[in-house]
């Protein structure tokens, strides 16, 4: 099988950037709801792992924050988060909180891989310091994760 390789940020389409941060703005407007979620079953539970839930929270709330004031700075309004999303299951135990939380890193790690092809080199260790943390809380939630996180079998896809 062959692969095409990834642009060039020169070689990128015009405004893959702008659709990068759009779409990370989207997953973390999607994390942020659905750690809402994770955390109050975790409390609800009495599970150590509501303090874990909540800091997780707090950093999508503040990426959710990065994202909208880049796209701002890229003369682009940030889109409003939906009043609600559709969760892949009903969420009543600490396992199914914990596959929630582990499915919405995998989604931000997506967009962060892209984030991170979409931009220009100088700008890429945030992404990429995101994506890192992204794999490594999917770890703590699921146990594991794919040997390319925010890849996942697919190329990167800058626009």
């Amino acid at each position: 099988m062959t692969t095409s390789p990834t642009p060039r940020p020169s070689e990128a389409e015009p405004g893959a950037d702008l659709a990068a941060w759009d779409a990370t703005l989207a997953a973390e407007q999607q994390a942020v709801f659905g750690y809402q979620v994770v955390a109050a079953q975790l409390r609800a539970d009495d599970d150590p792992a509501a303090e874990p839930a909540a800091a997780d929270l707090s950093r999508h709330r503040r990426r959710q924050d990065l994202a909208a004031a880049q796209l701002g700075r890229l003369g682009a309004p940030p889109a409003a988060a939906p009043p609600a999303y559709a969760l892949p299951g009903p969420v009543t135990d600490a396992r199914a909180a914990a596959d929630l939380a582990a499915a919405l890193e995998q989604a931000c790690a997506q967009a962060y891989a892209d984030l991170v092809a979409a931009a220009e080199p100088a700008q890429r260790a945030l992404p990429a310091g995101w994506l890192v943390a992204a794999a490594l809380a999917e770890t703590r939630w699921a146990g594991a994760v794919p040997p390319l996180p925010g890849l996942d079998g697919r190329s990167p896809s800058p626009g």
